[in-house]
């Protein structure tokens, strides 16, 4: 009997130590950290192939360059309905990432933070105050991101995300 006590207890504080764990593991994001890369990846072409490049379809455009009117750039817009992200490459240079709209929640960004999420759960995941407005708007000056989260009856609806400068 005592046995079969001893190893109850030792399963309760094991549960807890691993609850413990996990919320320790989703601590919340900085706002710094969050401005610098709001994705849980690089971004760039490459790595959005490699996370949704199943799931969502690609789209390329040409449209002359401004300054050699001769040469061709590219616009590449990866969608599936509302959700697009999309990104320039000049003639003579890599593909940059410009902005993404964000409606599915399947796609999720830094901390896991996904559209239908609740603003509680936002505000649990990200280390911003609660402004009350239906919209947030995180950013900072030095930030190569401006992250802006629209919420609908206190859920988010729609993550628009876009890049303040090409040079990062």
């Amino acid at each position: 009997m005592i046995t079969r006590s001893l190893l109850i207890v030792f399963f309760l504080i094991m549960n807890s130590f691993l609850s413990w764990a996990q919320t320790t593991k989703n601590s919340a994001v900085s706002v710094k950290e969050f401005t610098d890369n709001p994705f849980p990846f690089e971004m760039n072409l490459e790595q959005l192939e490699k996370y949704y490049g199943d799931y969502l379809k690609k789209e390329k455009y040409t449209k002359k360059n401004r300054f050699a009117p001769t040469q061709k750039d590219t616009i590449v817009r990866f969608f599936k309905g509302k959700t697009e992200f999309f990104f320039y490459q000049p003639y003579n240079g890599k593909p940059l990432f410009v902005a993404a709209n964000i409606f599915d929640k399947r796609i999720k960004i830094k901390g896991d933070i996904a559209t239908t999420m609740t603003s509680r759960e936002l505000f649990n995941k990200i280390t911003y105050p609660d402004t009350g407005s239906d919209t947030i708007k995180i950013s900072l000056p030095e930030g190569a991101y401006k992250v802006s989260m629209v919420l609908k009856d206190e859920k988010i609806y729609h993550i628009k995300i876009e890049a303040r400068n090409n040079y990062h």
